[in-house]
């Protein structure tokens, strides 16, 4: 019944409740640059009332749940953007290393060397003669090549430095999902009894973490627990138990070794590991397959014109440059395996041989016929080794070789069918594409054979002061030309696409797409930023720890906790006034 006990009681309950409060006041203070904090708040309710002389009395006050002030809403799409601002994050920090190695505003760049290499070619025919320009142009066309050898494994680097990021964010992806259901576990078990709110900030700041480096989806369970899902739908962690990834070849496996193994590579577009798989796969494979492209046609192009000039005196002995893997098979066809072959078209090109004075030995050249479909690599050395020309070939190795007898030499003009140029014979360039471009070893040695000029074409003379060829490899600088554009697609295959423009009108479009690339990163990560910003503002007027508010709470407290003591001093002074009356 109420009196002074029921006083007493009500006061004690009020002094422990505020207590509590005080305490959850002096949690939020201490965590207050906690990240991944959430503010907690004592829920106060009245004790049920006790029924008493026709009335019902209060029983106080008491604490009725210690709550975090969450809201899941906020914190969901919080997640999610931090996952996109991730993605672009990564993307935006690998493409700075593109950028600089594609940057052409100084004008050192791989357009600017474009340009050069092709000037260089046309100085050449200003003095065809000119050892200086001859110098020029190989080292000029010599730095050409080792830079392109140099971009590609760059990019080749940078491909393996997103393999080694991928490596790690596997490995972090499986720490995090061990920790999140290891939380999982202590939740449901302290969770019988009351609300774990700083297991649950562990667990939601982990969450973010993950978020982070893979999109993933999560949904609560009656028991406190998580299941969070991945990319296609693959669960990551389910109760006290987390199922790990692994990186096998450059590719994503969910559930290796199992018969649950998934490749799950095409499916991650968000978080740190979406921007490196777009990076590896899309940005970067992209600009490989590109730049192979364009050296394959450079490569090509000038090959097809100076395999058709002559130098400043003929040839003694060459190699070809480019192997077929065997030599008995038609050098257009497939299994002859020529990197060129598909470029081999039927014609023919013309042989002249020079004696020691330089007068042709041939008179009207020696014409070498061309069917791509049956003339064969062994074929076209039989043709060229005529005894009384004095000329001897052979294949070794897959290669043609050819070799003048003592005191001759000798040359080639007017190739209609291209196969001087795919089997590399009095060519400029080696090399398949952008990892292998090299100088041919005949010009290496020695930069007479550069062929600036052309034989004539009726009588085979070499003239010295001819520039036919070294003015049609200038030309080349604006001359349209069919070429392969890649587009590199992360899911599905890559597609491509025959564009006519110039080489460098080419490269110019590798790098603009390249720029678009990086600008639409830098818009994304400038969008995700700012929504994650807003976002944290949201959570933190919701979920944030506010000194001031604190402190003002902690005032209210004591007051209260003051006048809950000043009661029971009273009723401690009621209670001795009664014992002095009763006495």
């Amino acid at each position: 019944m109420p009196g002074i006990r029921s006083a007493l009681d009500i006061a004690v309950g009020a002094m422990a409740t505020h207590q509590y409060g005080m305490d959850v006041v002096s949690h939020n203070v201490a965590n207050v640059n906690t990240e991944g904090y959430t503010l907690q708040t004592s829920i106060n309710k009245s004790k049920e009332p006790q029924a008493s002389g026709g009335f019902m009395f209060g029983r106080g006050v008491e604490t009725y749940e210690i709550r975090r002030m969450v809201d899941e809403n906020v914190e969901k799409r919080l997640l999610e953007y931090k996952s996109n601002l991730a993605t672009a994050q990564e993307i935006e920090t690998f493409g700075k290393v593109l950028d600089g190695l594609f940057n052409e505003v100084e004008g050192n760049g791989l357009g600017a060397m474009l340009s050069d290499f092709f000037n260089t070619w046309e100085d050449l025919s200003l003095n065809p003669a000119g050892t200086a320009e001859r110098s020029v142009l190989y080292e000029q066309a010599l730095g050409l090549a080792q830079y392109i050898d140099e971009l590609d494994a760059a990019l080749t680097g940078e491909e393996k430095n997103l393999g080694t990021s991928l490596q790690s964010g596997v490995e972090a992806v499986n720490t995090l999902t061990k920790q999140i259901a290891d939380l999982n576990r202590q939740i449901v078990a302290t969770s019988q009894n009351t609300s774990p709110n700083d297991l649950l900030d562990q667990r939601n700041y982990l969450m973010s973490e993950l978020a982070q480096y893979v999109d993933v989806k999560s949904f609560s369970l009656n028991d406190g627990s998580v299941t969070v899902l991945g990319p296609r739908g693959i669960t990551l962690v389910l109760g006290a138990d987390n199922f790990e990834l692994a990186l096998d070849q450059g590719e994503i496996v969910y559930g290796k070794g199992s018969l649950r193994e998934l490749t799950i590579t095409d499916y991650v577009e968000k978080g740190r590991m979406g921007g490196w798989l777009e990076m590896r796969d899309g940005i970067v494979g992209e600009l490989k397959s590109n730049l192979n492209e364009l050296s394959k046609e450079l490569i090509w192009a000038v090959n097809s014109q100076h395999s058709q000039g002559v130098g400043l005196t003929g040839l003694t002995s060459t190699t070809g440059s480019y192997k077929a893997a065997a030599t008995n098979q038609p050098v257009g066809s497939a299994s002859a395996d020529l990197f060129y072959g598909d470029r081999i078209t039927d014609g023919q090109f013309t042989l002249w041989v020079y004696d020691a004075n330089g007068d042709v030995v041939n008179a009207g050249g020696t014409n070498i016929a061309i069917t791509a479909n049956a003339t064969t690599m062994d074929d076209i050395a039989t043709a060229l080794g005529v005894v009384d020309l004095n000329v001897t070939a052979s294949t070794v190795g897959g290669q043609l070789s050819i070799t003048a007898s003592s005191g001759y030499t000798f040359g080639f003009t007017e190739d209609t069918s291209g196969a001087l140029a795919a089997l590399g014979v009095n060519t400029f360039f080696t090399g398949e594409g952008s990892s292998t471009m090299g100088i041919h070893d005949t010009i290496s040695m020695d930069r007479n054979m550069i062929a600036a000029g052309m034989a004539d074409l009726a009588t085979g003379d070499i003239s010295s002061g001819n520039n036919e060829n070294s003015l049609g490899i200038a030309s080349l600088k604006n001359t349209n030309i069919g070429i392969t554009e890649w587009q590199a697609n992360r899911i599905g295959s890559d597609s491509s696409i025959t564009t006519t423009t110039t080489l460098e009108g080419y490269y110019a479009s590798m790098v603009s797409a390249l720029g678009a690339s990086l600008n639409s990163a830098e818009r994304n990560r400038e969008f995700s930023e700012s929504m994650v910003q807003n976002l944290e503002a949201v959570r933190g007027s919701v979920s944030g720890v506010s000194l001031d508010e604190e402190m003002a709470k902690l005032i209210q407290l004591q007051q209260s906790y003051s006048a809950a003591a000043k009661l029971i001093m009273t009723m401690d002074e009621i209670f001795q006034t009664l014992m002095t009356i009763k006495s």
